[in-house]
């Protein structure tokens, strides 16, 4: 979608999104997410052509679940925001950012580095 028919749009998910990013662009969700767990924990890997690079997780996958790419599944950015339109917010985040939050109703918050 080019600026002039996002800044046209009337759809209340067409809002103007950071630069770079489409509604179309696809991202990854667990399936805990998809099975009904909110949206507690993301990061966000280098962005590529059609990939915004953002990994949606309820927060309590385990280590294993990351080598396993039967527990994640491709949806789109438009698909994330109807699911949680906190996300909006974040969607900005250079890549390598990490954020989480306690509960859907909180704010995110930007995961320090342990090292």
């Amino acid at each position: 979608m080019d600026e002039l028919t996002r800044l046209l749009a009337t759809d209340e998910d067409s809002e103007l999104l950071p630069v770079g990013i489409e509604l179309e662009d696809k991202l990854f969700v667990s399936k805990r997410v998809l099975d009904g767990s909110g949206v507690l924990s993301v990061y966000r890997d280098a962005p590529t052509d059609g990939d915004s690079g953002w990994v949606l997780l309820a927060g309590n996958e385990p280590d294993s679940w990351f080598e396993d790419p039967n527990k994640f599944q491709e949806r789109s950015v438009a698909w994330a925001l109807k699911a949680d339109p906190s996300l909006r917010s974040i969607l900005g985040a250079p890549p390598e950012s990490s954020l989480e939050r306690d509960a859907v109703d909180q704010d995110w918050a930007e995961l320090e580095d342990s090292e």
